[in-house]
């Protein structure tokens, strides 16, 4: 696995990026898309992220598999710039891996390692997420993120509502749930 922080998207980029988060809505609708996006908003939602990078509004990071590296799970980070006693958060949107790469593991943890080290980079102390009941929120608790709200009707996936929980973990303590599970896996080698 390979990890990189996009300065730019390719039109390869692009259509790989739009491939996971309509893979993850077709089949689950946790990754804030309740369906698959058109063709109109796919093109609108990747104009967004390039320009977004391109201004610095945020990090693209890209896990990349295999020789022919496609790109098979990404993360967004939005640190929080307009409201300058809030520099020191965080938040990380648009979280999405294809199904078939998932695994909580080496994968996961190298790339929550990656997410961690460039928050620490740029400043900032506290990292915030929001998922939707039927996502990952309980991955997230076993990385050290506490709850701090859940919201009812939060989203809504064709007749079922779903409720939202607000989590944040503070980076040093991540880095220390982090270590104790990689100790955890060399000591299972």
């Amino acid at each position: 696995m390979h990890f990189e922080w996009a300065t730019g998207l390719t039109e390869i980029d692009a259509a790989q990026i739009l491939a996971i988060i309509n893979a993850v809505a077709s089949h689950e609708g946790t990754n804030g898309m309740s369906r698959p996006l058109t063709d109109r908003e796919g093109e609108d939602f990747i104009f967004a992220v390039r320009g977004a990078i391109a201004r610095g509004d945020c990090y693209q990071l890209l896990a990349r598999a295999g020789e022919a590296r496609a790109i098979v799970s990404i993360a967004t980070l939005e640190p929080v710039k307009l409201n300058p006693a809030r520099r020191h958060v965080v938040e990380i949107k648009r979280m999405a891996s294809a199904p078939e790469a998932r695994a909580f593991g080496n994968y996961i943890l190298a790339g929550w390692k990656v997410i961690l080290d460039k928050c620490r980079e740029i400043g900032c102390d506290i990292i915030n997420i929001d998922v939707s009941e039927d996502g990952p929120y309980r991955m997230w608790e076993k990385l050290g993120f506490r709850t701090y709200a859940k919201v009812p009707d939060y989203a809504r996936v064709g007749a079922r509502t779903l409720d939202g929980y607000f989590l944040s973990v503070y980076v040093e303590e991540a880095y220390g749930v982090l270590e104790r599970f990689q100790r955890r896996a060399l000591s299972e080698m």
